[in-house]
């Protein structure tokens, strides 16, 4: 019969497993260095024709990307009366972007627009292999890219905690919303309420500290991602490992997914039907029915993609057999990554 591992074994063993898979997975300095330059050489393009703001926004500047993935780009025309374009408006304008960049078509390649909700410009950069999403004046993700990237240089710990919960949803097939499951962007809001809301908190509610910085009418072009902060230090000293199976137990025994919504912007839960009721033009009653994330600017459900009763019984599925197989002490962080869900 197979005894459990003893238990600072297995917390230890977790933890150097958490900690390498942050040192293969997570993005690496050159790789950051090289979206910089295709950055300013998109800027380059570009300018010429428009006078513009071209941002990366996203996991690739907060610190918490993992290595080859996709780098978002929003471009901001500065002579524009307001940072919202309408669809059909942002559609034309990529039309045309995508004309001025395609005249370089041995450096930029393979680009399609996506009419969604955010329309997209997608392309290939065919010396680094980038792949690179791009869309205009989404000044909300600015916004949270400021936010998301202060709570990670508040406390060390997030980063790696992201890596290894993404890790873990990705390999039980629950880390892809073109697929009804959980967004990157989704599991790490859930990553910072839950240290918001640890017995002993590992992160404050910056949107509450500080309203006036954190808020959706902030001027983007004054938000910066080098920002000094005071010192920030928890009385919470738990382990990477120790977070990670917290997370877990937090969303499998704690959270009540029939009434709670996820809310980063109070470092607190919120009713659904609270947000369901919310005004706004973005804000759709029906996007609450099953896991419920608040984007922290729009008060919008940023996991609205997961709106399948059977694809959501099956992330709650995950969620709760990966607690138990971690509380069991008879399996490690690795074993953990394999529940192999069927829906």
């Amino acid at each position: 019969m197979m005894m459990p591992y003893p238990p600072n074994y297995m917390t230890q063993l977790v933890e150097e497993q958490i900690m390498l898979n942050f040192e293969e997975n997570a993005q690496k300095p050159c790789e950051l260095v090289k979206k910089m330059e295709l950055r300013k050489a998109i800027y380059e393009r570009i300018k010429t024709f428009y006078v513009i703001d071209l941002y990366i926004v996203g996991s690739s500047v907060t610190g918490l990307a993992t290595t080859n993935s996709d780098t978002d780009m929003c471009l901001v025309f500065n002579d524009h009366p307001s940072e919202i374009v309408n669809p059909n408006e942002c559609t034309f304008l990529l039309d045309q972007i995508k004309r001025i960049l395609m005249k370089h078509q041995s450096e930029f390649v393979r680009a399609e627009i996506i009419n969604a909700k955010v329309p997209l410009l997608k392309f290939f950069d065919s010396d680094s292999k980038v792949r690179i999403d791009l869309n205009i004046s989404n000044a909300v993700g600015i916004r949270n890219t400021h936010l998301i990237k202060c709570y990670a240089d508040l406390d060390v710990r997030l980063a790696p905690l992201v890596v290894a919960v993404k890790k873990w949803a990705s390999s039980n097939d629950i880390n892809n919303a073109h697929r009804k499951t959980i967004s990157s962007y989704s599991l790490t809001l859930m990553v910072i309420n839950f240290l918001q809301r640890c017995k002993e908190p590992v992160l404050p509610c910056l949107q509450m500290l500080r309203p006036d910085l954190f808020h959706e009418s902030a001027d983007i072009r004054r938000l910066l991602l080098n920002q000094e902060w005071p010192k920030y230090e928890s009385s919470n000293k738990k382990s990477v490992s120790e977070l990670f199976k917290g997370f877990l137990e937090y969303y499998s025994e704690q959270f009540n997914f029939d009434e709670w919504a996820i809310s980063v912007r109070l470092g607190q839960v919120i009713l659904k039907k609270i947000c369901r009721v919310y005004t706004s033009p973005s804000n759709c009653p029906n996007d609450w029915n099953y896991l419920a994330v608040e984007e922290p600017y729009e008060r919008t459900n940023a996991a609205r993609a997961v709106h399948d009763p059977l694809v959501f019984a099956n992330i709650l599925k995950v969620f709760r057999e990966s607690n138990v197989r971690m509380k069991s002490g008879m399996c490690d962080y690795q074993n953990t990554l394999n529940v192999n869900p069927r829906y």
